[in-house]
């Protein structure tokens, strides 16, 4: 019998759904994984591909841009401190990449983002 695995970033009653299983017969492991008895991986892919939940992957998607907007803002902080040794045109520089990264939502795809490059 095949088990099938994803990591959980969806409502699994949905999933369960989508692919025709009771959510009970479904167990969630401690590493946060989901496995499936009986249901093949792909089957499992193309579930997941299909599934939508009202736009949950997507905000899903943008929550990650911005985490990892934030962690490169929170590493750049230090170029923007009064008392940084960096000259004026170097910490402007910075302070541009900084706007760019906070920009990033502006773009259109979370999935195909266009990150800007530190100085």
């Amino acid at each position: 019998m095949a088990t099938a695995s994803v990591n959980l970033e969806w409502a699994l009653p949905s999933i369960s759904a989508a692919l025709g299983i009771a959510h009970n017969t479904t167990s969630i492991a401690q590493t946060n994984v989901w496995s499936v008895p009986g249901v093949t991986q792909d089957a499992l892919d193309a579930a997941l591909a299909a599934y939508d939940d009202g736009g949950a992957k997507l905000a899903i998607a943008w929550s990650n841009v911005r985490k990892d907007r934030t962690k490169l803002l929170a590493d750049s902080d230090w170029t923007q401190s009064p008392d940084t040794a960096l000259g004026d045109s170097v910490k402007s520089s910075w302070a541009t990449y900084r706007t760019a990264l906070r920009d990033i939502t502006t773009q259109a795809d979370p999935y195909n983002i266009t990150w800007p490059t530190a100085p």
